[in-house]
């Protein structure tokens, strides 16, 4: 196999792909990751402004197609955690931000992609809240995916002036399957083995795993599955619909 450093060198001289754009504006931020590995993706845009963020990315996925890594971080104390084997064929987008230049700097968010984890294409987005985002490993995530774990803005009680739509971690357990044009809603913890059918708008947890859910609002359709990629070797198992 040709080395992927000179291959992709060349495709940027081409013109066929483009350099690495990062910009970074503060103070002590960090993206650690193997340069090699960065110029495998089809395109990478960073932008951070903050002090104190950490973008880590481990040694993506070797073979096939790594399309666009776009990482958008307005906050300080933050982390991207990216694990081993990642695989995009179109598009990965984080976004942690406020919604207005007026609101109180957003802080203390940590993002984690676990281990072998596919994507087609996938937004990540939070705003206005301290929370962790946790992707659980082997997880497969068809196109048109959102992860939004916020209210874009606050809500608070007329009377006391209490928040009322505080938002907590959102988590994805290992081994989860997202069909295309999910939404996922903030607070939802997905558990171990969940199929979440084409279109589904979670907005509350789950809390049996090895379950297969779908709807608006998603709610559990069968339980007790198990499901493969396709090329494993062993046939998908005990999924009947």
């Amino acid at each position: 196999m040709r080395n992927y450093f000179i291959q992709n060198f060349i495709d940027i001289l081409r013109g066929k792909k483009k350099k690495p754009n990062i910009n970074i504006i503060g103070e002590n931020n960090k993206i650690i990751t193997d340069k090699i590995d960065l110029l495998k993706f089809s395109d990478v845009r960073v932008n951070i402004v903050g002090d104190n963020n950490l973008i880590k990315i481990d040694k993506i996925f070797e073979k096939g197609f790594t399309g666009e890594l776009i990482i958008g971080i307005k906050a300080s104390n933050c982390s991207v955690n990216i694990d081993k084997g990642l695989h995009i064929t179109s598009k990965l987008h984080i976004n942690i931000n406020n919604v207005s230049e007026t609101d109180e700097e957003l802080k203390n968010v940590h993002i984690n992609i676990g281990k072998n984890v596919y994507i087609e294409d996938i937004a990540i987005t939070t705003y206005q809240s301290n929370n962790n985002i946790i992707v659980g490993d082997n997880c497969l995530f068809s196109s048109g995916i959102n992860l939004y774990n916020t209210d874009g803005h606050p809500i608070y009680d007329k009377d006391s002036g209490h928040l009322i739509n505080y938002v907590k971690d959102m988590k994805i357990g290992d081994n989860c399957w997202i069909g295309k044009n999910v939404t996922i809603l903030k607070n939802v913890n997905i558990p171990d083995g969940t199929i979440i059918g084409w279109g589904a708008v979670v907005a509350k947890s789950i809390d049996k795993p090895y379950c297969a859910i779908a709807g608006n609002p998603a709610k559990i359709i069968k339980e007790n599955i198990s499901w493969k990629r396709s090329g494993d070797k062993d046939s998908v198992k005990n999924i009947k619909f």
